[in-house]
């Protein structure tokens, strides 16, 4: 789904995931990415591509179900194109605080049940919020595992300093949260947040 691209707001990302949940078993280990070799070299790098927002949508492609694929470079902040059948080098910037990102990334994705492939990993549920054209919001959980993500999919007017929400608990109290813009991810079960 070219959701950056095409201008697609949550409720399109809700429709995709819906979609996808009626054609593949919830046993499907289904591959998650913001590049690849063809995006890469043919449609242009993440920041070609995405913008600012490329870090929200490498964010999500290992919150949401799915297993998440990390392209050659991405991890160091790749901005070039690749050249497609021929040997192409990649400046391997490891100081590059992307490499921190992913790395946590990849270890919220290893230690958190909830963020498991397929039958192992907690179903998510969607969240709406007062700015569900700009955000994407979901829970996921699986035995005492939690994860809450609230996902900036576009770049917000500097006048809106936060989003509402809803959140119902399992004793039926509701929450109305506040979030400040950044991309957010909660762990509860580590009692952490990582944002940018």
């Amino acid at each position: 789904m070219k959701l950056q691209k095409e201008k697609k707001t949550g409720d399109d990302l809700e429709n995709y995931f819906v979609k996808n949940d009626s054609v593949y078993p919830s046993s499907a280990f289904r591959m998650t990415f913001i590049t690849n070799h063809d995006e890469n070299s043919w449609n242009g790098t993440v920041m070609e591509r995405m913008g600012k927002t490329g870090l929200t949508f490498a964010m999500l492609s290992y919150t949401l179900p799915g297993m998440p694929l990390i392209y050659s470079g991405q991890e160091v902040g790749l901005n070039k194109r690749l050249e497609f059948f021929e040997k192409d080098k990649i400046n391997w910037d490891y100081s590059s605080p992307l490499i921190k990102f992913y790395a946590e990334l990849n270890n919220l994705k290893k230690e958190n049940e909830a963020l498991w492939n397929g039958d192992f990993g907690g179903s998510y549920i969607r969240i709406n919020t007062s700015g569900d054209e700009k955000v994407y919001a979901f829970f996921r959980e699986k035995n005492e595992n939690k994860v809450l993500v609230v996902a900036f999919i576009k770049i917000l007017f500097n006048s809106q300093k936060y989003i509402r929400f809803l959140v119902q608990h399992n004793n039926g109290y509701l929450s109305l949260c506040k979030v400040n813009i950044s991309l957010l991810i909660i762990n509860p079960l580590r009692g952490n947040a990582l944002y940018l």
